[in-house]
């Protein structure tokens, strides 16, 4: 995620000489990456990477709060500004207008503070706002919603402004409730939803939707220019809840992209305190109430064990103790000497990043600095073990050896939709549902590559001079109570069978697969996965009694194959077997046959191989109509191959063809 930052917005939080050049410069070698700096309205914006895990730093104070102990440690003196805040929650001397009654649930909101102000205001939002807000590419609106998106992008945590009066209208209670499917709302752009049941809404006493709370308002309850009374709200919802709620809907909004992180709930006092300073400051308003604040689920703060000779293990540096509590001190962490070769390490709740002894050490390094580790190698052994399933090696050959042979690389989603698995006459029931789909067609995970492969392969080749299509993928396989299995598999497509063959018969050389056939399937064969589903008509490629994949016929004119690749590995081999070179010579024979109409040829060429084990190569050669003719190689590593050798075999091999319905010429 990026957070573009103003460089004077940054000053407001950062006491530093440092110039802008120089904090892109360090920032991105020990922390964020500042990845470029634009000049906009007189100032420089600097446009930052920050990684997910870090939504501690996905505001200006975050990112301020980082610059100072980065700058500091690499000799530019820094310091983080003090929060000029009041001390405690103030509350109103008179309470003038009273709070709408609050039914909260410990399971579903961690945390609620609210407090409503009154005789609000509207004048146009104050220039030094309105700058910065255009300078981070927000919207400048009503100066309510302004002051809104300025203390979550200033301070790192969303709040949302109610118009008060509609809530009272509504009957004056907020209920936190989990929602039923087909529950209605209207968003604050106008869009109408309905629950599908499972997301964390806030109601009325008579379940009507009043928001979505930590992703957005909802219209019957919004703040516009005739408001005059709002209600100033901040609440916690767990952040797998605001996952699920912003992708069901795709209401990716940037409160819903920070309270799916798990912010630290800490930072709403903080918000709360300077919303109201900037409420009074900028709309004339006045706190008509106490400050309501229900913490539900505190934030405790993790205590770590740490050695600081665990720096040494990872880093190969030595570091003195008090250096190391410097810079985690540095960074928000309180650190007490436990004896003396541990120290306890008292995460601060805003870095929930923070969980064992390797991140303490990644701390440690990228403070330290990254670039001033020494350049040699650990005192470790180098992992020599292969991961079971995977040839990278192998993968790689095989994608060239496809695009040499004039075939085009594709690459589909793994997600596919009710359409298409009932197109190709596959059971959605069967696949692996995804909870929450992006889109209708995208709502299983595939079982079968060639399905979405294919539907992708008829617009390619339509604007392609390639032969056809290859694909090197997963499927998943569900399984009860647990993820998919997935599977690598190969998928080639091409628009004429003999060329697909040979190509099958191309690939098993290279790897150097023996005994490698293609089989009609029957009652006594080993069967594929995709037996009778994909294929209109196929056959089971196999070697010795494993099953290696399917290879068949597909809907518009298409032919194809998918090898499991788990299969592949384990029958393939680096180097061709070794074989002394025989003092006989081969000896070739070339016949033609009169096939049948649709005789399957591998079946012809399956049968004369195995007639005899001096049948080395059966090669097609030529054909005209019905007329095939094939190129036999006789080879007997004993004695010379004679022809009336030949002569005899042909005559068994007559025999054996006629029940094929096939005759010699």
């Amino acid at each position: 995620m990026n957070i573009l930052v103003p460089h004077t917005w940054l000053k407001d939080h950062l006491d530093t000489q440092a110039d802008p050049e120089t904090i892109q410069n360090q920032l991105s070698l020990c922390g964020p990456s500042v990845e470029r700096i634009y000049d906009r309205q007189g100032d420089s914006v600097y446009d930052i990477e920050v990684t997910t895990n870090r939504v501690d730093s996905m505001s200006v104070r975050g990112i301020a709060r980082e610059a100072a102990v980065i700058l500091d440690n690499a000799g530019f003196p820094s310091e983080l500004k003090t929060l000029t805040l009041t001390d405690a929650l103030p509350a109103a001397d008179t309470e003038t207008l009273p709070l709408p009654v609050i039914d909260n649930s410990s399971q579903l909101c961690h945390r609620i503070t609210a407090v409503i102000l009154s005789n609000v205001q509207h004048p146009a939002t104050p220039e030094w706002m309105s700058t910065r807000l255009q300078q981070v590419e927000l919207n400048v609106k009503d100066v309510i919603i302004d002051i809104t998106n300025y203390l979550s992008h200033d301070l790192g945590h969303p709040c949302h402004a109610f118009d008060y009066e509609k809530i009272m209208a509504l009957g004056g209670e907020i209920h936190v409730r989990e929602a039923e499917a087909g529950m209605p709302f209207t968003t604050l752009d106008g869009a109408s939803y309905e629950t599908v049941g499972g997301e964390v809404v806030f109601t009325n006493a008579d379940g009507t939707i009043i928001d979505i709370p930590g992703i957005m308002g909802t219209a019957n309850t919004a703040v516009n220019d005739t408001t005059q009374n709002v209600l100033f709200w901040i609440e916690s919802i767990p952040h797998e809840k605001i996952r699920f709620t912003s992708m069901t809907h795709a209401l990716r909004t940037p409160a819903a992209q920070l309270n799916e992180r798990a912010l630290d709930h800490n930072l709403a006092r903080e918000v709360m305190l300077r919303g109201i300073e900037l409420f009074t400051e900028l709309t004339g308003a006045t706190q008509a109430s106490t400050v309501y604040d229900e913490v539900i689920v505190p934030s405790n703060n993790k205590t770590l064990p740490f050695a600081p000779s665990e720096v040494e293990r990872y880093l190969g540096i030595e570091l003195p103790a008090s250096e190391i509590t410097t810079i985690l001190t540095q960074l928000g962490c309180q650190v007490t000497e436990s004896s003396a070769q541990e120290l306890l390490i008292t995460i601060p709740s805003f870095r929930t990043d923070l969980s064992m002894s390797a991140d303490i050490v990644e701390e440690v390094a990228r403070i330290y600095g990254y670039h001033n580790l020494p350049s040699r190698l650990m005192d470790t052994a180098i992992p020599t073990h292969k991961p079971v399933g995977d040839n990278f090696t192998l993968e790689t050959k095989l994608k060239h050896v496809l695009a040499a042979l004039g075939y085009q690389e594709l690459y589909t989603y793994s997600m596919v939709g009710t359409e298409l698995l009932e197109r190709w006459n596959l059971d959605p029931a069967e696949h692996q549902q995804i909870r929450n789909p992006l889109t209708s067609d995208m709502e299983y995970m595939r079982q079968y590559v060639l399905p979405s492969h294919a539907e992708e392969t008829v617009h390619f080749l339509e604007h392609s001079a390639a032969r056809g299509t290859f694909e090197l993928a997963n499927i998943y396989l569900p399984q009860e109570g647990t993820l998919p299995d997935e599977h690598l598999v190969l998928t080639v497509l091409d628009t004429d069978f003999r060329q697909l063959r040979a190509t099958l018969d191309f690939l098993a050389n290279e790897l150097y697969i023996n005994d490698f056939s293609v089989e009609k399937p029957n009652d006594d064969t080993k069967k594929d996965r995709n037996t009778g589903r994909i294929f209109s008509s196929y056959g089971i490629i196999t070697h010795k009694d494993r099953v290696l994949g399917s290879i068949g016929y597909l809907p518009e004119g298409k032919v194809g194959f998918e090898l499991h690749w788990r299969s592949l590995l384990e029958v393939s081999q680096r180097w061709p077997e070794y074989h002394p070179v025989p003092k006989t010579a081969p000896y070739y024979e070339d016949w033609t046959l009169v096939l049948p109409n649709a005789t399957p040829v591998g079946e012809i060429i399956t049968a004369l191989k195995s007639l005899d084990a001096t049948v080395s190569t059966v090669e097609l050669r030529d054909q005209f109509e019905n007329n095939w003719t094939f190129r036999l190689t006789f080879w007997d590593t004993n004695e010379q191959f004679s022809s009336e050798r030949a002569q005899v075999f042909k005559e068994k091999a007559v025999k054996s063809l006629q029940t094929l319905g096939v005759t010699l010429q």
